[in-house]
């Protein structure tokens, strides 16, 4: 993903439809590109922090964003575990298969 790609990218981050490579390939790039973890913060700000401030709350943007990112990060890490075991339990079950097959027409 490039920079156009990730900033385009930001507003389906917030608003959670960043899924699958997608999400993989924006946290990459949030991660070696400063100039879009700038953007970022920025559309937090202008977005999360502009209505905290309307309602009279306060926030730690910093924070708040790194958890979100972090979260990001910890959820993408599962799905591809998950998809892993998936794929392995997929592979033993046809390997189980050809085996009775086997076995079974002798």
């Amino acid at each position: 993903m490039d920079c156009k790609d990730t900033t385009k990218a930001i507003p389906l981050f917030f608003s959670g439809e960043l899924e699958g490579r997608k999400i993989k390939s924006f946290l990459r790039h949030l991660n070696e590109c400063p100039d879009c973890m700038e953007e970022i913060k920025i559309q937090y700000l202008a977005t999360e922090g502009i209505n905290r401030l309307e309602q009279g709350e306060t926030f730690d943007l910093d924070r708040e964003l790194g958890e979100m990112l972090s979260l990001a990060e910890h959820h993408e890490k599962n799905r591809r575990w998950i998809r892993f075991g998936l794929v392995t339990i997929e592979v033993l079950s046809l390997v189980i298969i050809a085996i009775v097959l086997f076995y079974g027409f002798m």
